[in-house]
């Protein structure tokens, strides 16, 4: 186990005001601990922790560093920005599992949200969120963006241990 998720993760255990944070989120706040056990030393292809957002969002997650990232996005709250309208265009390019255009619908529930992944593994866990989160006006596309229209190979690094579960 790398040294940087034990240091993450001990905050996350021991702080009290970050408990506070989950219960302003989650309903069920023992659910992300119970995430947390269940992905800090290994990583579980058939296993996966359903998150429920107090507003009724639905988070999966089969891998540390998925929680991680919900952490960042639904707890920390690292990229909420005031985008001073109501019912905002947003564009997330690079959707991965959707926990970006999953915030932002909660901030903007007006909004229109277009997403694309183009990798079909965290595209089929993009769609599953969306899906059991009332997916409102979110369009999720399987593909890249670039600047022309062409078919590309997509690479995945053999370290990307969401993706080949090492």
């Amino acid at each position: 186990m790398a040294f940087w998720r034990l240091r993450w993760t001990l905050p996350r255990i021991f702080s009290p005001s970050f408990y506070q944070k989950l219960r302003k989120t989650l309903q069920h706040p023992a659910e992300f601990y119970r995430a947390l056990a269940g992905t800090l030393f290994i990583h579980n292809k058939t296993k996966d922790y359903r998150l429920l957002c107090l507003d009724g969002t639905v988070i999966y997650i089969n891998h540390f560093v998925s929680l991680f990232i919900f952490d960042e996005v639904f707890i920390d709250k690292f990229y909420d920005k005031n985008l001073n309208s109501k019912k905002p265009l947003i564009v997330d390019v690079g959707g991965n599992q959707g926990y970006f255009t999953l915030r932002f619908r909660q901030l903007y529930p007006q909004a229109t949200l277009y997403t694309f992944e183009p990798d079909p593994t965290n595209f089929e866990r993009l769609n599953r969120n969306v899906k059991e989160s009332s997916p409102g006006n979110i369009h999720a596309f399987m593909m890249g963006m670039g600047q022309n229209t062409r078919t590309e190979k997509l690479f995945l690094h053999p370290t990307n241990h969401i993706v080949t579960g090492k």
